[in-house]
């Protein structure tokens, strides 16, 4: 009997779902609407997979460092810290009320595995609400790190620099210098064979003004991170 495998995307604005390895392939999405606080989005998430249909296992991609399926941090879904996301072990909170084998992984990490060609040394850079990366050697996923913590010019991280709220107070240039000067800084960081590009605001990329990245920066078509389920769970 083939295995099938809900793969959910969690985002500050909606929640999207979709079932891999079933005959058909479809993608459903849910709206989220504020407070984005842990009740919700466990309660989105329930209804998304009921939506879906029945799964042996589900993987849920998560804005955020995760570990052992507990949230560290939540800055996309809860900029200011009063929402009790930090700390909350929402793979627990999923498997009280879901069937099946419940799975948790940072989205970028999920989107590096979706990406993955397996050859070297491979960087994913996700651009949204905040900047996500996720790093493969061989197509095996190494350590998460959240390099968006890296400061660069008089910002505290990539996220103040790039990430949404930035882009809408700059013009499409300045944007596209800014986001340029942080693949530099991320090439120069981790050393990449190839940076892989994903998100809602990784098309708005100006690509002839990467210089001598634009050999080996490449955009992806989305849902990529849905697609890194499969791979992850596998790990």
């Amino acid at each position: 009997m083939k295995e099938v495998l809900r793969a959910i995307d969690i985002g500050d604005k909606s929640i999207k779902g979709t079932l891999l390895g079933a005959d058909e392939s479809f993608v459903r999405t849910r709206r989220t609407h504020p407070p984005v606080n842990p009740q919700s989005v466990v309660a989105l998430v329930c209804e998304l997979c009921e939506a879906l249909g029945e799964a042996s296992s589900t993987v849920v991609g998560f804005p955020g460092p995760v570990e052992d399926g507990v949230v560290r941090s939540a800055t996309n879904l809860d900029p200011e810290g009063k929402l009790d996301w930090k700390g909350f072990d929402f793979a627990a909170a999923l498997r009280a009320v879901l069937n099946g084998n419940v799975l948790l992984a940072n989205d970028a990490d999920l989107a590096a595995l979706g990406a993955a060609e397996g050859k070297g040394l491979e960087l994913t850079v996700t651009l949204g609400t905040g900047v996500g990366t996720g790093i493969t050697r061989d197509g095996v996923l190494q350590p998460h790190r959240e390099l968006c913590e890296l400061s660069i010019g008089t910002a505290d991280s990539l996220d103040d620099y790039i990430g949404e709220p930035a882009r809408k107070l700059l013009s499409d240039r300045e944007w596209d210098y800014r986001v340029v000067e942080v693949l530099e800084l991320l090439a120069s960081e981790v050393g990449p064979d190839q940076i892989w590009l994903a998100g809602g605001n990784a098309r708005r990329l100006t690509r002839s003004l990467l210089g001598t990245l634009k050999e080996k920066v490449w955009v992806l078509s989305e849902p990529v991170g849905l697609l890194g389920a499969c791979r992850y769970l596998s790990c």
